[in-house]
């Protein structure tokens, strides 16, 4: 049913974070552990890439045609002409030891970000996470930051339904996606319900929505991506050669293929032998058209 191919053999340490650019017909993605921004147009073999000076948590695309990368604790403005990085706003400063780690903008241009524990070491090897002190903020486009939700393993999975009255977000630790009511104008969300949870499927990471409102989930550790229909009970499992499936955003010239990002973090050198496609980013070609990237509008 589905044709599954690698569409980078980037060999990510930890992919994450892919938005497809109409204008340009070309995908972003970031890899944490790499600090490295990249850019692969379609049907182009040449990856573009830029490198930070710390670890890269999150990128969106910015109304102004700038990008919006998230650090560790910065969010800043890109510009792509000239290679420089502006810092805008810190977040989740008053929680130690905390990192950004989810980010995407709601229907409106605002900008959600979920935090977590940090959990790699400077030499980039993982590190245990022992609280749950993740949060979730929004940054508004005045650039005003509000908190939403706090206890979080691993904040994973911002997504909108698409008649924009549900927004979906989900821990990783919890094993646990939410369906909350959405309120577009005032982008306040309450009401969470369990929308997908206990799938003995590795665990939940990034995911996307089609327009038809089909979540599809990178399950990390699990090497699929599972598609769950809105209301939560029809669950395909699509399997992908790579063992470590992070997120996942729909793009290509008719916006039906599904790109997912990977991670060789976790994995030993044997596994690593054993598959050179890890840390890949891979394509799904589906009979499903996901919705367009919102850009940041601050």
């Amino acid at each position: 049913m589905y044709d599954v191919s690698i569409y980078c053999q980037s060999g990510d340490n930890v992919g994450e974070g892919p938005f497809w650019s109409e204008k340009e017909q070309a995908l972003y993605w970031i890899d944490i552990i790499g600090k490295k921004l990249n850019c692969l147009p379609f049907g182009s073999s040449g990856v573009k890439s830029w490198t930070f000076p710390e670890m890269v948590c999150g990128v969106v695309p910015r109304q102004n045609g700038e990008l919006i990368v998230a650090l560790c604790q910065t969010v800043g403005s890109f510009d792509l002409a000239t290679e420089k990085f502006t810092p805008l706003v810190q977040i989740d400063t008053e929680t130690l030891g905390n990192r950004n780690n989810e980010m995407k903008c709601d229907p409106k241009g605002r900008l959600w970000i979920g935090t977590m524990q940090e959990n790699v070491n400077p030499d980039g090897t993982g590190r245990e996470i022992t609280q749950h002190s993740g949060n979730l903020f929004c940054l508004h486009p005045d650039l005003t930051v509000k908190k939403h939700r706090s206890g979080m393993g691993i904040s994973n999975t911002l997504a909108w339904s698409p008649d924009n009255k549900i927004m979906y977000f989900g821990d990783s630790i919890a094993d646990t996606i939410w369906a909350y009511d959405y309120d577009t104008d005032s982008g306040d969300i309450k009401n969470p319900l369990p929308f997908l949870s206990n799938q003995n499927a590795g665990a939940p990471d990034g995911s996307a929505i089609d327009q038809d409102g089909y979540i599809w989930n990178a399950r990390f550790g699990a090497g699929c991506v599972l598609r769950v229909s809105p209301d939560g009970k029809n669950i395909e499992r699509i399997d992908i050669p790579v063992t470590n499936p992070t997120s996942c955003a729909f793009g290509g010239p008719n916006m039906d293929i599904l790109f997912v990002t990977s991670a060789q973090f976790t994995l030993d050198e044997k596994q690593l032998e054993n598959n050179e496609s890890e840390g890949a980013v891979v394509a799904i070609k589906t009979n499903s058209r996901g919705t367009s990237t919102v850009a940041f509008s601050g």
